[in-house]
């Protein structure tokens, strides 16, 4: 019995620190309010202070939303993927402060004050995708159309032609100066 007590007495020990150990693991794995606010300051701060990474923050946003709509799982699933590699981008500490507030009730204080706190990351959003939009639609005007076309064609060639020889308007950029298209 002698030789058993050895054993027993390192089972005992186990079993102690597994069990001392575990509330400091579950707090490891789910952090206070407090300690997410605190995140959710930092990332703020982290993510309005980088483009790229507020342009990544708001394509997984967006992905969100896409995610949501879709009633595919196979496209929800293609989705996700794409989602969690720009989730990578963003780092580790982003993870955890999104698996920290999905633990939290939704319906709580502590999950609508770290919404607030997000807040600003939307409005961001918001201004990026404003940007966006006036940028792709000042591309689209300098593309040249067949309208566009035209009416530079009409604009150069049609004075040069209409002009009369030994008149004033026998330079093209007389011409140019007088026609308003």
């Amino acid at each position: 019995m002698a030789a058993n007590h050895p054993k027993l007495i390192g089972l005992g020990m186990a079993a102690i620190l597994a069990i001392s150990a575990a509330p400091i693991y579950a707090a490891a794995r789910h952090p206070s309010a407090d300690t997410l606010k605190a995140e959710a300051r930092n990332f703020v701060k982290i993510i309005s202070g980088d483009k790229r990474k507020s342009q990544t923050y708001c394509k997984i946003v967006e992905l969100n939303d896409q995610i949501d709509e879709k009633e595919d799982p196979i496209d929800a699933r293609k989705l996700k993927k794409k989602r969690d590699k720009l989730e990578e981008k963003l780092g580790r500490k982003y993870i955890a402060l999104v698996a920290g507030v999905m633990n939290i009730d939704r319906d709580s204080r502590d999950y609508r004050a770290i919404a607030s706190i997000l807040e600003p990351l939307d409005k961001l959003c918001t201004a990026i995708k404003d940007q966006h939009r006036r940028r792709t639609r000042e591309e689209h005007r300098r593309q040249p159309t067949p309208a566009n076309r035209a009416r530079g064609w009409i604009r150069f060639a049609l004075p040069a032609m209409v002009a009369r020889p030994g008149t004033a308007s026998d330079s093209s950029a007389g011409s140019l100066s007088r026609m308003r298209c």
